[in-house]
């Protein structure tokens, strides 16, 4: 599920100040320094969830690990490892106590890369995340007010009487929000007058949703002259880069996050992918049975974990994230200067467009597993243009309404002119990706708006 800063998120002045001060000089500092950062976090997350979570009082001292064993980033292996399915049996022991204090907002994962699971995320952790937006964009000039448009679905879905609408402007935030779900060529002219009309000067969204607009807008390609392109979510290939940098008349700059915020990466204006040493700490643990491509014989393959440094009401250490991240081990520092360190590719994060009777183009389709509860787990399948295939793994809370939920969205986002088909399954029977990973959006339907990938 992509970011969606409301209102309430602006509220935190001091907070988001304070911590926008110190980002901007931790960038520059020494990856040694870096490290001293995060050992320093390190130690007192580990210090509070002893202290103040069930669940890693019980696991430490099942390990005979105290907190003072835990003195830097090397130390963290002597923790065992927290996996997706361990959140969700162990969510109230996962909880801190007294976990008001922090002002925690309980949070789903939209199930894009993996099954759903859900969590809290503290005022801490929200306000991190909003800097380090700010932070990233501020690498191609953003300011805070500069107008910027954003492709969006889930802020139409959440609100009824807009799924219909193409374009929604917030005056306060000077934000154009754009239904990414009628992403469609007579979408066009209505995109283009709202352009016209509110001047962004940067765009932000998935790299998919990117992809289709782009395409979408090659005919008009010169009248569209941005900034800064922010890619998020899903696998950014480098001919849609291209594409999109060509359209735009701007560099496209991406980025990978998790809705469970242990940590996250950016690509700087130099082309590199960083790691923000200062947001979370990212341990990269060899995969098994995966390789590099043919003749790459200095790149690694790891499978990510992340460890969060700032949420206290339900801290995640070692969590095994599911993503997998190439590490080029020849990599000569960034000529930007960021003590960050850098990867060379993150992979696992793709899903196919599907396209509707109707001529729209939805890239976002595996949010709906965000949007009912009591789902473990789902994929969507399109065999043929009207019809889809809905596999979903229940959970043992899954009432009748949960269906008449889903079944509600799903033809919100895909129309009346798609039969909409639900199997129900077990885990198993949803087949893996070709990194280990289940794709949650697959679609075996030849497009006929966007040009075919050879």
């Amino acid at each position: 599920m992509a970011v969606d800063f409301t209102i309430a998120d602006y509220c935190y002045p001091v907070e988001i100040l304070r911590r926008r001060a110190f980002a901007e000089r931790s960038q520059w500092l020494t990856p040694a320094a870096l490290v001293e950062y995060q050992s320093s976090r390190l130690r007192q997350i580990v210090a509070h969830a002893y202290a103040q979570v069930p669940y890693y009082r019980e696991l430490l001292d099942r390990v005979d690990v105290a907190p003072r064993d835990i003195r830097s980033v090397e130390d963290l292996p002597k923790i065992p490892l927290l996996s997706k399915s361990m959140v969700a049996t162990h969510f109230e022991a996962l909880t801190a106590r007294h976990a008001w204090r922090y002002g925690p907002r309980r949070t789903r994962t939209s199930g894009s890369s993996g099954p759903p699971i859900e969590f809290y995320l503290d005022k801490a952790s929200r306000v991190l995340e909003f800097v380090y937006y700010w932070r990233h964009w501020s690498w191609l000039g953003y300011r805070i007010g500069t107008p910027f448009a954003e492709l969006s679905s889930v802020y139409f879905l959440n609100r009824p009487s807009r799924s219909h609408d193409l374009y929604f402007y917030e005056p306060l935030t000077r934000r154009l929000l754009l239904n990414s779900l009628r992403l469609s060529e007579e979408a066009v002219p209505a995109w283009t007058e709202a352009f016209a009309r509110y001047q962004p000067r940067y765009l932000k969204g998935l790299a998919s949703a990117l992809r289709v607009l782009a395409e979408l807008l090659e005919p008009t390609r010169g009248h569209f002259r941005l900034r800064g392109v922010f890619s998020t979510g899903d696998t950014l290939l480098s001919a849609h880069r291209k594409l999109v940098e060509s359209v735009f008349g701007c560099q496209v700059l991406d980025s990978y996050g998790h809705m469970e915020r242990t940590f996250a990466v950016s690509e700087c204006p130099s082309g590199r992918y960083h790691v923000n040493s200062d947001y979370g700490v990212l341990e990269l643990v060899p995969a098994e049975g995966c390789s590099a491509p043919s003749g790459e014989l200095r790149t690694r393959v790891c499978r990510a974990v992340g460890t969060g440094l700032h949420n206290l009401a339900m801290p995640l250490i070692r969590y095994e994230v599911g993503d997998l991240i190439e590490v080029d081990e020849s990599a000569s520092p960034c000529p930007c200067g960021r003590g960050f360190p850098v990867i060379r590719k993150i992979g696992g994060r793709e899903n196919d467009v599907i396209e509707t009777p109707d001529g729209r183009l939805i890239t976002s389709l595996f949010v709906v597993f965000d949007l009912v509860d009591h789902i473990e787990d789902g994929q969507i399948v399109q065999d043929d243009a009207d019809r889809i295939l809905v596999r979903v793994v229940r959970a043992a809370s899954y009432q009748p309404c949960d269906e008449v939920a889903l079944l509600s969205h799903l033809k919100t986002m895909l129309g009346e002119q798609v039969t909409i088909t639900l199997d129900y399954v077990d885990r198993a029977a949803i087949q893996a990706g070709h990194v280990g990973k289940t794709r949650r959006v697959v679609s075996h339907v030849p497009s006929r708006l966007l040009r075919q990938e050879h």
